[in-house]
């Protein structure tokens, strides 16, 4: 599971690149993300090692999100439909 700093990376990487057809520079990651560069590097690793994307530090350019959405955060969404069978309705609600 992706902890608050990745997952906003994430959806920043995933978005920016979607609109702008590239990745950011360092001056609009620092100015989205509202932290420093060394806390975003942190959060870029994490990213990387985790599979949701590929990165070959420093640059940002070589950035390509494999991913993103946060595969856990979507898994336990669709648990929580699987469990709940037919007869639940009738005996809980």
């Amino acid at each position: 599971m992706l902890d608050d700093l990745e997952r906003k990376l994430l959806r920043v990487l995933s978005n920016y690149r979607h609109s702008h057809r590239s990745m950011p520079i360092e001056k609009d990651l620092v100015r989205m993300m509202g932290r420093k560069m060394p806390v975003i590097n942190r959060g870029l690793l994490g990213l990387e090692q985790k599979g949701y994307i590929e990165w070959r530090p420093p640059y940002l350019d070589t950035i390509r999100v494999k991913e993103a959405w946060d595969r856990d955060g979507i898994q336990k969404e669709q648990k929580q439909k699987i469990d709940m069978d037919n007869n639940a309705y009738f005996t809980q609600y």
